[in-house]
């Protein structure tokens, strides 16, 4: 019973915001997400060549995966994936790839689309989750289709939706902390006794689930926001990614506690420094596996008799 006290949490957790931004083509998301705080945009569709901002064009699955890996331990606060859309794709390649299949309707009973629906889900746990656990912001763009909603006994209404599948897109909008429908104002008016739509040139941020859009935030903002990085702000609460410390100083850290000279001469013996060297100075792999294996690594320096060398 101690135990579960112990791990039992009050008040406000501060974390890195998971994000997703949709809307009709050429309405500003890329530009928009550009401007959060030390972004980096991964942009398999070339849609941010227009900005001078850090972006990574990754054309596969493959090099997609292998930079968002990287990203973990390089300082970005915000890493942006523009678009959703064009991951899903990739994942349907995969799918059809390890199915032999030539589409995503070769399998019976629809297969093939639960196959891409899990494949969808473990993208966000094994290479968006570890950002978050980072203390970096992800951002997904994704781009919207309208759909024709039509429910027993009521008039057919049209509806902004995201550009994925079902299976896909459910599980993301589970997954973030914030919905936000990017779209121009249309306003409404009456001719010849029907409502008209009419639609401008002011863009806003809708926030909050309406009939023709998903939508949703965590904490409490206005239902409309204007398109600016000011009024999208908030939602990232205030978090700031921690100064990173690379593999090497924390090992150096753990063996604080050691005669610096004792470890020094170890690590020149085994040959990870040289004699001009620090402590910090040793490569990434041999520090990580130190660090994996330190009480015992601790005890073969402490059993090392420097002063024979």
């Amino acid at each position: 019973m101690n135990q579960l006290s112990d791990q039992i949490t009050t008040g406000a957790i501060a974390r890195a915001q998971r994000i997703t931004l949709y809307g009709p083509h050429g309405g500003g998301k890329t530009t928009l997400v550009s401007q959060l705080p030390e972004a980096i945009i991964l942009d398999p569709e070339e849609g941010s060549l227009h900005l001078a901002i850090s972006r990574f064009v990754a054309t596969d699955y493959g090099t997609l995966c292998r930079v968002l890996d990287e990203l973990v331990r390089l300082p970005y606060q915000t890493v942006v994936l523009d678009t959703i859309d064009r991951v899903e794709l990739f994942l349907r390649n995969e799918v059809c790839r390890e199915h032999h299949i030539a589409g995503m309707e070769g399998m019976a009973y629809g297969k093939a689309w639960q196959f891409l629906a899990e494949k969808f889900a473990e993208f966000i746990t094994r290479y968006l989750d570890p950002l978050i656990a980072a203390g970096i912001h992800v951002v997904i763009v994704g781009h919207s289709n309208i759909k024709r909603i039509q429910y027993p006994g009521l008039d057919g209404f049209d509806r902004w939706e995201l550009r994925l599948h079902p299976g896909c897109a459910n599980r993301l909008k589970e997954w973030s902390d914030a919905v936000l429908f990017l779209n121009y104002k249309t306003r409404v008016i009456e001719n010849q006794g029907k409502p008209k739509g009419l639609g401008g040139k002011q863009r806003v941020i809708y926030t909050t689930h309406d009939a023709s859009y998903d939508a949703k935030t965590r904490i409490e903002v206005p239902e409309e926001l204007p398109c600016t990085l000011e009024a999208i702000e908030p939602l990232l609460c205030g978090w700031k990614r921690p100064p990173i410390v690379s593999v090497q100083q924390q090992f150096a850290e753990a063996l604080a506690d050691l005669d610096p000279k004792q470890v020094i001469a170890f690590l020149i013996d085994r040959k990870q420094i040289r004699d001009d060297q620090q402590i910090s100075d040793v490569g990434t792999d041999y520090a990580r596996e130190a660090l994996r294996r330190l009480p015992e690594f601790k005890k073969t320096i402490t059993e090392f008799d420097f002063l024979a060398m």
